[in-house]
């Protein structure tokens, strides 16, 4: 479990606030939205079979590990993005991910898998 930051506690409370008054119930608290989440976000497999790993980090940016289809770790692979919630999309070495804008508007971008040996 990874602590939650306080602008996300804040936007969670804001969020389920905002859905118990449409609802009309009074039973929501602040309190109960917890102080923690999960490490892991997302499992999927890419065409190879390889399995990637949805993680965030303690920074708070997000991070895929992804293991062979011998469940061989293979590779980290730090995002500087937040993707959306959907599995990517995958062309020959191209990867696509959904991401949001500052406005909560669905981007599609691009990234390209560099397959160079490590030194």
């Amino acid at each position: 479990m990874i602590p939650l930051r306080p602008q996300e506690q804040d936007s969670e409370i804001a969020r389920l606030s905002a859905v118990a008054k449409k609802i009309g119930s009074s039973d929501f608290s602040p309190s109960m939205v917890p102080t923690e989440k999960p490490a892991l976000e997302r499992l999927f497999f890419d065409p190879a079979g390889r399995l990637w790993v949805r993680r965030v980090t303690r920074g708070g940016s997000t991070a895929f590990d992804v293991f062979g289809a011998d469940g061989t770790m293979l590779a980290t692979i730090e995002a500087p993005f937040a993707p959306a919630g959907f599995a990517p999309a995958w062309h020959g070495d191209d990867v696509y991910f959904v991401v949001s804008d500052p406005e909560d508007e669905p981007q599609v971008i691009q990234a390209r898998l560099d397959r160079s040996p490590i030194s």
